[in-house]
């Protein structure tokens, strides 16, 4: 089953084993992808007491939030797994020609309703670690 269709994102998750498959889990429709890069802040005498930020240094995130249609198969399964263990897994997200792939969080999941094999739910991920990203 294909997911994508127009500014659709999809994604899967991995069965967190080895060898690692990733499971399909659906598309987002409607999505909202925050970066986040905040500084490690730094003052000094030097800096006249404004604050200043070390280049190259800080705290990265991403942060994905959208709605769209699951698959209520071995994908979302997985997701529920972790979810229900407060587990990080590891997705996989492609936007077009690129992908991203990172351990998240899932800090939200809800289910909307259920129709046939496909599940209208709303999620929210949170990136843990180092974000890959590469074509697809």
């Amino acid at each position: 089953m294909t997911f994508t269709r127009g500014e659709q994102i999809t994604l899967s998750i991995s069965n967190g084993q080895t060898p690692e498959v990733f499971l399909p889990l659906g598309g987002l429709q409607e999505s909202e992808t925050e970066w986040n890069h905040r500084p490690i802040a730094l003052s000094a005498l030097s800096t006249g007491g404004w604050q200043a930020a070390a280049e190259g240094s800080g705290s990265r995130s991403v942060r994905i939030q959208g709605r769209g249609l699951f698959d209520a198969g071995a994908g979302e399964a997985r997701l529920l797994s972790v979810l229900s263990a407060g587990q990080f897994a590891r997705i996989r997200i492609i936007f077009g020609a690129q992908q991203m792939e990172a351990l998240f969080h899932v800090t939200q999941y809800i289910r909307r309703a259920r129709r046939r094999q496909l599940v209208e739910a709303r999620l929210t991920l949170e990136s843990s670690g180092p974000v890959l990203w590469s074509p697809v």
